[in-house]
């Protein structure tokens, strides 16, 4: 259960905030949002799905999810429903204190968890405490911040597991990620590399120092980023035949991300598979489609929103 309800909040985060420039582009690689809540104007109200994947047993659009909020806009309640409009779990929300948040988690006839975060007067996550129904056990996360209010460093113990993801700047500008484990050994490195002040490449070395991926990105006019080319090297064979993933992006007038398609090829430069999100004005997700036909997979999900009392 623990598994569901941890990276159930990364998926929820994505429908809140997603890359536009170099430096968003950043945080995407950590996956993590370090603020309490966005001050858009609006609010997930419903996401659906539609899952035509092989497997797939429910091959009819339904209503997965759904959000509630208090009287000042912050999330309230958050139900999980199946294909028969069966609530399945849900996710209560209470807000003790300034700076404190915390979430209860319960799947259906399944044991109860929960979270404690708790954010600076920035209100930027200090830290978050999960405790597991099904045997008592804690994970954590902490957040470390520089004195420019920049994340430095961000410490997790999962599973048993302890992992320090350490943020290193230069020049004002983020120069590496670097994952380390319990006995403080490398275990992955993320480096970045610029031309003045615009990200123009992405090296992934893998606890051996061996280049594992290569991101290029490539702007418009107007400065957004508007394609990323990743070259993929899982057996550390450094040729043109790699495969690699392409990401295209599209803009509003306004110059808020409206659409990001990623394609995947083999090493042969085939297509085979592809992600595909929609935004609308005010940079909300409001699609996504996953595509991978050699997998079986085709599943497609759509966020409505409610404007912020």
């Amino acid at each position: 259960m623990r598994i569901f309800w941890f990276f159930f909040f990364q998926l929820f985060i994505c429908t809140l905030i997603k890359p536009q420039s170099s430096q968003d582009y950043i945080f995407d690689y950590l996956n993590i949002q370090i603020y309490a809540q966005d001050s858009s104007e609006l609010v997930l109200k419903e996401v659906y799905t539609l899952d035509r994947s092989k497997d797939a047993l429910y091959k009819k659009r339904f209503m997965a999810s759904r959000e509630e909020y208090d009287e000042i806009g912050r999330p309230a309640l958050h139900l999980f429903y199946d294909t028969e409009a069966e609530m399945q779990a849900k996710v209560i929300h209470f807000y003790p204190q300034k700076g404190t948040e915390k979430g209860v988690f319960q799947q259906k006839n399944g044991a109860i968890d929960s979270v404690i975060y708790l954010y600076n007067p920035l209100n930027q996550r200090l830290s978050e405490f999960w405790t597991w129904g099904d045997n008592d056990s804690r994970d954590t996360i902490f957040y470390r911040y520089d004195q420019l209010q920049r994340l430095e460093a961000l410490h997790l113990n999962y599973l048993g597991k302890y992992k320090r993801d350490t943020l290193i700047y230069k020049n004002q500008l983020l120069d590496k990620i670097v994952t380390f484990n319990a006995k403080d050994e490398i275990q992955q490195e993320i480096e970045f590399f610029y031309l003045d002040s615009v990200l123009l490449k992405a090296t992934h070395r893998n606890n051996k120092r061996l280049i594992t991926e290569e991101e290029f990105f490539y702007y418009d006019n107007l400065g957004r980023i508007a394609r990323t080319i990743s070259k993929l090297y899982p057996e550390q064979n450094y040729s043109d035949v790699s495969p690699y993933r392409r990401r295209e992006n599209t803009f509003y007038k306004s110059g808020a991300l409206k659409k990001s398609v990623s394609t995947s090829f083999n090493n042969k430069k085939k297509k085979i598979g592809y992600t595909e999100t929609r935004y609308n004005p005010q940079g909300r997700l409001i699609y996504e489609r996953e595509v991978n036909r050699s997998a079986g997979i085709d599943k497609t999900t759509w966020m409505e929103y409610n404007a912020r009392k």
